[in-house]
């Protein structure tokens, strides 16, 4: 088990790994952990620590900077909660934990997102306008939108069916959309 403080930069490098390596939920349960750590130290006094007790969750307890900026690491966890670049994988939407959360106005090449997740499923609206939803709390990675066609990896907690919506094609126009390799039934 590990002794010594929570670290920022640490937990930041621990849960890259862990989504290079198909284990997200291992990584939410950081962020998610770390972002209430960050929100904490923020709200009791406008702080960003480097490190936190582990047991208690305080950075202030011993003598270090309020505003630390490797402590943004833990934010930038949580912002990769909804929205993120892989190098691996390309662009990263979701999570699998159905926090809620929303993200808005956040660039990306040359776009604009907002994003909503919760129990409900997860939500994109790109520049403005609805792009894409889904029914259930999901990840979706390496999303390439064509004029006629889209590709993606689904990652669904637990499996099961999937409905995803996607915005942004005229009614009745025909699009070919390929799941995780697999050609699959457009409405």
């Amino acid at each position: 088990p590990w002794r010594g403080r929570v670290s920022a930069l640490l937990n930041y490098l621990i849960c890259e790994g862990l989504r290079h390596y198909g284990e997200d939920l291992w990584a939410e349960r950081i962020a998610l952990s770390g972002l209430e750590l960050l929100r904490n130290a923020w709200q009791d006094g406008h702080c960003v620590f480097d490190s936190f007790n582990a047991q208690t969750g305080a950075g202030d307890d011993l003598q270090q900077d309020a505003m630390a900026p490797s402590g943004l690491l833990l934010g930038a966890l949580g912002i990769g909660l909804l929205i993120d670049e892989e190098p691996w994988d390309g662009m990263r939407l979701g999570n699998l934990s159905g926090a809620e959360m929303a993200l808005h106005g956040f660039a990306l090449h040359g776009d604009r997102y907002d994003l909503a997740s919760g129990p409900w499923g997860f939500s994109v609206r790109r520049n403005g306008k609805p792009w894409i939803e889904t029914d259930r709390p999901v990840i979706l990675r390496n999303i390439v939108c064509g004029e006629r066609d889209i590709s993606l990896h689904a990652k669904v907690a637990g499996g099961g069916p999937l409905t995803l919506r996607f915005f942004g094609y005229g009614p009745g126009q025909e699009i070919s959309v390929k799941v995780n390799g697999r050609l699959v039934k457009a409405a």
